[in-house]
């Protein structure tokens, strides 16, 4: 219940709109800004195509990557139209499966497409009798450079918004200097980091590529000048787009890892190509009982169509694991087998920020995902912060510490206001635990917002190679995933979990038969405990994996005067967040038994600022009970009246599973002694 407005858009990279759309002719537009009037714009330019009784109109485009082109037809007689990517093979026009299309042809429509990756697309429309004559040509070349220049007046852009894989350069012919700054949370406040140009020149420039998703803050100090200027750079997201080069020889990459929701090509041309080729996607054998490593083709997967020398395929995963696919034109497919590896991709969460309060008002997210904080700055003109007001954080060595550590420099009033007018902020969530947010110098009758930030699964990779496995000895927690990954290597791999003699455990997890390079494998581990593997490639060497246990946040949702659950079993170093249906504004008070609540209910209870939920860390063991005035939906006459009917909520705290490391190698044990407690059997 009541977690947070992940929004998950539509496929990216193409968009369809109902028929009946009108737009005007023009051939080209601009968009406005995602950061102003916090609406998710994007500055690019988009190209717009008509497509009349005399073909496409424009029948040639060039653009850069993260251009977007709008198809649009409208009143169209006959059997209407559409748009459908193809490649020319020998002079035949042949459909590109998983390719951009609009669908049937219609009368009238609007097809948008995104091109994120350098290349020439081809489009045709059905409705055109003589599709080649009637050919639309899209050369799309690498991303433009973003130029920014420092003057003793500030930035010539204050604010950017690009997209992800675009690079800023600055440049300046003045005393500067440039650094990167992120925003404190707690104290709405600058931190500085050692990115950037960091020690002052006459001239000079700094270049960063952007990588990931969010807001990106620059300072430019310029000497004999006591205010530094603001430069934002908001990175959004956008679906990644992979190329695979296919030859008569080989997939060049041969092994590709890219994110849940990126799109890949393989492209082949006559002109690299002798032979024909036809792309599928296969399946591995796994298990013990694997006679034959032989790939299977995947009834369902994606395919190329028939073979050609000329031609394109194009796929989007949208769910995480490994991917095999090889070209069927060849007898022995063993030897032409390229590996996919989809990772999951970290959430963003969009919240929305009102002189009511926040909505949503509580968020469940996972440690690596990210908040979007979204306002409307129009009628703002004074700074609006939105600051950390408390927190209650697991007890766990991943949780990253204060990040600020009270070495933060305060904004000043025009950067405050620079960035109430973006009308977006962005937090990353690092650590596990329960954090409340606020909108600085709004009345305390405004609720916070609420994040329960869970633990993540995380993926770990252990590369093999030809000396032994990258890492040996790998430390993980329950629910995490592990991706064994071989490249480049001359001797066939697979992996097969074995007992602490060496043998196979028929039980466990095995991928099957040993396969040639590129290969891959993962599983997920969700016991604690330590598991052993080999591959019959290394057959001397043996891998081993820690599974250990980490805190956990743990909910108990309070509705209709019950709590579930009653008791919670937690172990120390666990929170609990007790979380209900409604903005409350009490606490949690510890009490031993329900008379302590009659002497509560003669006095007021301490208040917070309304919110969804309370958190409490435990770290000794124990059975602590709990009172509050929100765990009912009585009014507080009748709880005043009925005391023994309070509902009281029951925490029982477990010490953790005690571990001791030993490691051993050529001078022995370390440590040499350890001292274990006596467990007694029940």
């Amino acid at each position: 219940m009541g977690t947070g407005a992940s929004r998950d858009s539509d496929e990216p990279g193409e968009q369809k709109i109902p028929q009946g759309f009108r737009s005007n002719d023009s051939s080209v537009t601009r968009t406005g800004t995602s950061i102003r009037d916090g609406k998710q714009q994007s500055v690019k330019k988009r190209t717009q195509v008509g497509l009349t009784r005399l073909g496409f109109s424009p029948s040639e485009l060039n653009i850069h990557e993260g251009e977007e082109v709008s198809f649009h037809w409208n009143g169209v007689r006959g059997s209407g139209h559409n748009v459908k990517q193809v490649v020319s093979d020998d002079g035949k026009l042949m459909a590109v499966n998983g390719g951009f299309f609009s669908g049937e042809p219609s009368s009238s429509g609007y097809f948008q497409v995104q091109f994120n990756l350098e290349g020439t697309y081809s489009f045709i429309s059905e409705g055109y009798s003589d599709q080649q004559a009637n050919l639309l040509t899209v050369t799309v070349r690498s991303k433009s450079l973003q130029k920014v220049e420092i003057r003793e007046s500030g930035f010539s852009k204050p604010q950017l918004s690009v997209r992800e894989g675009t690079s800023v350069r600055w440049h300046w012919a003045i005393s500067c200097t440039l650094v990167e700054v992120k925003l404190c949370t707690k104290h709405f406040s600058w931190i500085r980091t050692d990115i950037g140009s960091t020690i002052p020149s006459q001239t000079g420039w700094y270049k960063h590529d952007f990588k990931e998703p969010g807001l990106y803050y620059f300072l430019a100090e310029t000497e004999g000048e006591e205010q530094s200027h603001l430069c934002v750079v908001e990175v959004q997201e956008t679906q990644r787009h992979h190329s695979i080069d296919v030859t008569d020889k080989r997939f060049s990459p041969s092994l590709l890892t890219v994110q849940e929701g990126d799109r890949v090509w393989w492209n082949w041309d006559r002109f690299k190509c002798q032979k024909k080729h036809k792309i599928i996607e296969v399946e591995m054998p796994t298990g013990h009982n694997v006679t034959n490593s032989f790939p299977v083709t995947l009834r369902g997967g994606f395919t190329s169509g028939a073979p050609s020398r000329s031609g394109t395929l194009s796929h989007v995963f949208n769910k995480p694991g490994i991917f095999y696919y090889c070209d069927n034109n060849y007898d022995d497919v063993r030897e032409y087998v390229g590996v996919i590896v989809v990772k999951p991709k970290p959430k963003e969460h969009h919240i929305e920020v009102t002189d009511e309060g926040f909505y949503p008002d509580l968020c469940v997210a996972s440690v690596g995902d990210r908040i979007r904080w979204n306002w409307d700055p129009s009628h703002l003109d004074t700074s609006l912060s939105i600051t950390q007001v408390e927190s209650c954080v697991t007890s766990s060595k991943n949780n990253q510490m204060d990040e600020c550590n009270n070495r933060f420099k305060y904004l000043s009033d025009d950067h405050g206001l620079q960035i109430t007018k973006l009308g977006v902020a962005t937090t990353n969530l690092t650590s596990m635990g329960v954090y409340h947010y606020r909108v600085s110098d709004a009345p305390m009758s405004v609720g916070c917002c609420s994040v329960i930030v869970n633990a993540a699964v995380k993926d770990h990779t252990i590369k093999i190679t030809k000396t032994g496995y990258e890492p040996h000895l790998l430390s993980i927690h329950p629910g995490d995933r592990v991706w064994w990954i071989w490249n480049g290597v001359h001797t066939p791999h697979n992996i097969i979990q074995v007992s602490q003699q060496g043998e196979p455990i028929t039980s466990g997890f095995c991928s099957g038969l040993p396969v040639e390079s590129p290969g891959a494998f993962y599983t997920c581990f969700e016991r604690e405990g330590v598991v052993y593997y080999h591959s019959a490639g290394l057959p001397n060497l043996y891998g081993a994996i820690m599974t250990v246990p980490q805190p956990k946040v743990h909910q108990v949702i309070a509705s209709k005067n019950a709590l579930t659950p009653d008791p919670v079993s937690v172990r120390s170093g666990d929170c609990v967040a007790w979380v209900w249906p409604l903005l409350r504004k009490h606490k949690l008070v510890s009490v031993s038994s329900t008379q302590e609540v009659f002497e509560l209910q003669k006095y007021t209870q301490d208040s917070v600022s309304p919110r969804r939920c309370c958190a409490l860390l435990f770290t000794n063991p124990g059975v602590f009970h709990y009172y509050s005035k929100a765990f009912s939906n009585k009014g507080e006459k009748f709880m005043y009246e009925h005391s023994s009917k309070a509902v009281l909520s029951s925490v029982v705290v477990s010490m953790p599973k005690d571990q001791t490391i030993v490691r051993v190698n050529s001078r022995g044990f370390h440590p040499q002694t350890i001292n274990v407690k006596k467990v007694q059997a029940h």
